[in-house]
């Protein structure tokens, strides 16, 4: 199975709204979710423009968008991907 990869958008707007998240997603993933996915940071993919800022902070899981997410959306779509 492919790791999952899971962005997190690290320009300015969605780090400050989602700074934790790296943080709070290290703490809460297990050994066995750590070892399926990739978990980064990555340039503005340009998300907050298309869709608005206050769809901040924007993380994609497999290129799934997921705008203003928090730990438990991300969690939630990894595990469907798992599941797969």
């Amino acid at each position: 199975m492919k790791k999952i990869n899971i962005s997190i958008c690290t320009q300015q707007n969605c780090y400050i709204k989602g700074a934790t998240l790296f943080k709070q997603l290290d703490s809460i993933m297990g050994a066995s979710m750590k070892s399926k996915t990739n978990l980064t940071g990555t340039a503005c993919p340009g998300y907050c423009k298309k869709m608005g800022a206050s769809q901040a902070p924007c993380v994609t899981v497999n290129n799934r968008i997921i705008p203003q997410a928090q730990p438990a959306e991300i969690l939630r779509a990894t595990r469907e991907l798992i599941a797969v």
